[in-house]
């Protein structure tokens, strides 16, 4: 006491004009938050438990499509209630930088989302982490191996499997969309667990491909699953409640559409996910266990070895391992669909990418990563297919962890965010003719230089923030080299009487119903190497 007394005049004039400006701010916070209003939406049903949820898509494949439609009534920033939860809708590109990028700290973290983590048990999974250090953990472990020197090892093994797929397409090219799905499996494996037995490879394969399926779930619309909704902490009985509801309303809402078979679903993804957790998860790792192949699981466990020989984080490390797989084996076979569609569809690009591959490496080289600088319209190829057709159109959701004002909007702690990736990436504004594939937009007319105006689609296929996919590099690593071979080798051309495919969104995933392909080899001195190197 006798301490602050003994103050001087100006220590006193000090401290009370800190205390005027801390009080002052508060007041603005405060006055803010009086001010704004929660952002623009459809008025909702006048039922206020259900609020907005009977004015979705019964469709919910459609959701981007009608989000994007929201945009011309209501603008970038919509807002919605579900049963008290409040939605947000990002429907532009500064929209979304701004807040998921700009004010990461307060946009970060996950909605609960019980029916992945409760209902499936999937609460390890890193895309469902909430915002803390296990999250950070993960990502930086996944960092450690993927955004480093030591990735540059697997730069021959991704060519490799390339040409693999290639030299398939030869004999099998009815067979592509499972040979993709094969291509791209192999590559991650062997990169997060080395090689592997093809009886082991094979049952990773599915396991992990069906969690991918299962994750991709989560882009949809919280409340896709009405246990996300419900505050009942008795799952099973909001189920029941919930089928007893859609029974009673049969003639407003669809059955099935809103997670009738939430049941059921949860019990087919549960398996799978035990049985991975079985495969990759759960047996306590030993090191003479581990491939002694470079793999991600290895200089993992070499660098969390204790002096007792235990593994430190070792939970943490299967899930980055098995979160490593998973976030890219069905999404990377379905890019790689979207851009076998665009050469049949565009020709002449084709044409102009081989003709540049020519130049570069000769008629008789394969490409490798180590031409991906000189040749820049394969990088303007791979941009544009990341955004003509985006596997992900509504990115995984966001949920806020404090009150935000944000262009005289309120959005409140514990909103659910949802980015609309598919509107960024079709906004006439940035890409003009955005229903076209023009890989130009993204380099000069010779294709031989890069632009550096345009807004880069790969921030918005790779997910925001502090959440954009740890991988990003790798996947885009993949996916360069094998669109390069396959221009490379073939010539890729559309059947006669093949109709055009439908682009269908389907468990989170936009893709091109079954097509077929002609993959025709269009050099013999390539296809001879290709043979040789298989």
């Amino acid at each position: 006491m006798t301490r602050f007394l003994s103050l001087s005049t100006e220590d006193w004039q000090a401290y009370a004009i800190a205390l005027v400006l801390v009080t002052s701010y508060f007041l603005y916070r405060r006055a803010s938050k009086a001010r704004a209003s929660f952002p623009p939406g459809p008025r909702g049903w006048t039922w206020p438990i259900l609020g907005n949820i009977l004015d979705f898509n019964i469709d919910q494949s459609r959701l981007h499509l009608q989000f994007s439609e929201w945009k011309l009534t209501y603008g970038d920033i919509v807002g919605l209630k579900v049963a008290g939860q409040s939605i947000i809708v990002l429907n532009s590109r500064s929209v979304v930088l701004d807040l998921l990028g700009g004010r990461a700290a307060v946009y970060s973290d996950r909605p609960s989302m019980p029916f992945f983590r409760d209902l499936i048990g999937w609460d390890w999974v890193l895309p469902l982490q909430h915002y803390g250090r296990e999250m950070h953990l993960q990502r930086r472990m996944i960092d450690r191996a993927i955004n480093t020197e030591f990735s540059r090892h697997f730069y021959g093994m991704i060519a490799q499997e390339a040409r693999i797929l290639a030299s398939c397409l030869v004999s099998n090219p009815q067979e592509f969309d499972k040979l993709f799905l094969r291509m791209t499996g192999r590559t991650l494996l062997r990169f997060t667990l080395g090689n592997q037995t093809d009886q082991d490879r094979e049952k990773t394969m599915v396991m992990a491909d069906a969690l991918e399926e299962g994750l991709s779930l989560g882009t949809s619309v919280a409340g896709a699953h009405l246990v996300d909704l419900m505050p009942s902490r008795n799952i099973s009985q909001c189920l029941d409640f919930v089928q007893e509801l859609i029974q009673v309303h049969s003639g407003i809402v669809a059955s099935g559409t809103f997670g009738v078979q939430d049941k059921e679903c949860s019990t087919g993804y549960g398996k799978s996910l035990s049985a991975m957790e079985k495969s990759l998860c759960s047996h306590s790792i030993q090191e003479d266990s581990v491939s002694s192949d470079p793999s991600m699981l290895r200089l993992l466990v070499e660098q969390n070895k204790q002096m007792d020989g235990s593994i430190k984080d070792e939970k943490s490390i299967k899930a980055a391992v098995t979160a490593s797989y998973t976030a890219g084996a069905v999404s990377g076979t379905e890019t790689l669909r979207v851009f076998v569609l665009a050469m049949m569809r565009y020709p002449d690009v084709q044409r102009k990418a081989q003709a540049l591959i020519d130049a570069a490496i000769g008629r008789k080289g394969l490409p490798t990563l180590d031409d991906r600088p000189s040749l820049p319209y394969i990088e303007a190829i791979l941009k544009e297919t990341l955004r003509w057709k985006p596997v992900s159109p509504l990115a995984f959701p966001h949920r806020t962890t404090a009150d935000d004002v944000y262009k005289g909007y309120f959005i409140p702690k514990g909103s659910t965010v949802l980015p609309n990736s598919w509107q960024c990436l079709q906004d006439e504004g940035d890409y003009p003719d955005p229903e076209n594939f023009l890989p130009e937009r993204f380099c000069d007319s010779t294709g031989s230089v890069l632009l550096n105006n345009v807004p880069e689609p790969r921030q918005f296929a790779f997910g925001y923030g502090r959440r954009v996919c740890p991988g990003r590099n790798f996947a885009e690593n993949i996916l360069w080299v094998n669109i390069a071979t396959l221009l490379s080798v073939f010539d890729i051309r559309r059947p006669d009487g093949q109709k055009e495919p439908r682009i269908f969104s389907h468990m989170g995933l936009m893709k091109p119903e079954p097509f077929e392909c002609l993959f025709v080899p269009r050099s013999e001195g390539r296809l001879n190497q290709l043979l040789a190197d298989k």
